[in-house]
């Protein structure tokens, strides 16, 4: 029993679940507890979000994998997912074949591309990303004119971008700062608990 005078000792996961037991709380507790929620969900969001998209541009890139060289036009169609429209675009080559080009593999223009009525037909190099088992990724087209509307070079940037991890330091950073608000908040929730006799 405490004696008069003498402070009670209040443990840092004490605080943590008095924080955490504070969400729909009005005021600054509810923010606070807002704010805790959200560092304890968001690197389980971005987990899931990272490695959904870097797996979809993952694999082995040309020399390594094989090219594929063809003349054909970019489709868009919309498929169902759920309750949701999804929008996704085919290269379909002049002797049928159908390659599926994930949202992460389009291109600058590809969308527009799609769209155009009649279809534009046009000449395509590229790859399957994912070691040959993924979405179709142009690094060349050409109207049959032969003007360039995406050349190696800045296809080649572009999926290095995508798969550069510093993309995201941004949302680490912001993982980082709502971790120290948290551990802050619990620090000076505990040291009030601690001195309320």
């Amino acid at each position: 029993m405490l004696q008069s005078g003498e402070k009670r000792q209040v443990t840092w996961f004490f605080a943590f679940k008095k924080l955490l037991g504070g969400i729909g709380s009005k005021g600054i507790f509810g923010l606070k507890a807002a704010v805790l929620v959200g560092a304890l969900c968001t690197p389980f969001i971005f987990s899931f979000q990272y490695f959904q998209h870097a797996e979809s541009i993952s694999g082995a890139i040309p020399p390594s994998s094989s090219m594929i060289k063809a003349t054909g036009i970019f489709v868009r169609k919309i498929k169902k997912q759920g309750i949701r429209e999804v929008s996704y675009i085919d290269f379909i080559t002049n002797d049928g074949k159908n390659y599926p080009a994930d949202g992460e593999a389009w291109f600058d223009g590809e969308e527009n591309l799609a769209r155009s009525n009649p279809p534009i037909e046009v000449y395509v190099e590229g790859f399957l990303l994912k070691n040959g088992t993924g979405s179709f990724f142009a690094t060349l087209v050409k109207l049959k004119d032969g003007h360039l509307l995406l050349s190696p070079e800045n296809a080649m940037n572009a999926l290095e971008k995508k798969r550069d991890y510093k993309n995201y330091l941004g949302f680490i950073c912001m993982v980082i700062f709502l971790w120290i608000v948290s551990l802050f908040n619990i620090y000076k929730l505990q040291k009030k608990l601690s001195m309320e006799v």
